[in-house]
């Protein structure tokens, strides 16, 4: 296992499904989704979330990366893989934010969601998406990008 770099994170908003922290130093965004969401809205609602944070540090640096933490996620419904790939992260990307890192175990129904999410997304949405079984990997991956 890597060892965690010592770094001010902030957690931003968490509720039984979504919890959302900011690494500002770094410009990340992280979000994990934990099991199953009860409704469409809690993942709605998480996103917003998302957006309003990636909003507010627009007025600094703003923010260059994101992560999305799927280890503990399990299925979800084609609208909302839709809404994330077509409007929520499109949305994100607009605000400055350049890469995604989304990070996995091995299930197979998470895997297809990820793909399906990212053929929503389209091209030239973010500079790179790349998956990532760590958050330490992803932001390696990151550092590498500057």
């Amino acid at each position: 296992m890597e060892p965690e770099v010592a770094v001010e994170i902030r957690n931003r908003y968490e509720d039984e499904y979504f919890s959302i922290r900011l690494y500002e130093e770094e410009r990340l965004l992280f979000y994990k989704i934990l099991g199953y969401p009860k409704c469409s809205e809690m993942i709605r609602h998480g996103h917003h979330e998302l957006y309003k944070i990636a909003r507010e540090m627009q007025k600094g640096r703003g923010l260059l990366h994101l992560v999305a933490d799927l280890t503990d996620a399990k299925i979800l419904l084609m609208d909302d893989i839709r809404f994330i790939g077509s409007v929520s992260y499109p949305r994100l990307a607009r605000t400055g934010i350049r890469n995604l890192a989304i990070l996995l175990r091995d299930d197979f129904h998470v895997k297809m969601n990820v793909q399906k999410t990212i053929e929503c997304l389209g091209p030239n949405v973010f500079s790179t998406v790349m998956l990532h079984p760590s958050l330490n990997q992803a932001k390696q991956w990151f550092n590498k990008l500057k």
